[in-house]
């Protein structure tokens, strides 16, 4: 009898294909190629210096959780751009903030500082737009 649906779970594939994908755009950098993208799309829908001002607050924040400063720069002004609807210019860099949630849980990681910190920053700069504080 013949089937339309696939015989194997497809997602084991694609998380491989995705994983490649990113090592091989990032290439082991300091700063990933593909963050300084993310960072230019979000770039593009900054629409006054109350943005810039709570992006610096965010880039601390993750800068004292322990990581490199960038993930609460983009978590931030990704939160600030879904709340103004803004879906353009934040699309990019909430896939690749999922993305690195998601790879977090997939090392057995489910709660550690960083991934906390950065969902937090997103719920802020979130709250802070829908409510006019920016």
């Amino acid at each position: 009898m013949t089937t339309w649906f696939p015989t194997e779970d497809p997602v084991p594939a694609v998380e491989t294909w995705a994983e490649a994908r990113y090592a091989q755009i990032s290439g082991g950098e300091k700063i990933p190629f593909i963050t300084v993208v993310a960072l230019i799309s979000l770039a593009f829908g900054v629409s006054g210096p109350g943005e810039l001002l709570l992006g610096s607050g965010g880039m601390l924040a993750h800068y004292y959780a322990g990581g490199d400063g960038l993930d609460g720069i983009i978590s931030v002004l990704s939160g600030v751009q879904l709340a103004k609807k803004k879906y353009a210019t934040m699309a990019f860099p909430s896939i690749l903030e999922s993305y690195k949630l998601f790879k977090d849980v997939r090392s057995g990681q489910v709660v550690n500082k960083q991934s906390v910190t950065r969902s937090a920053i997103f719920v802020t700069g979130w709250l802070a737009a829908r409510y006019k504080y920016v």
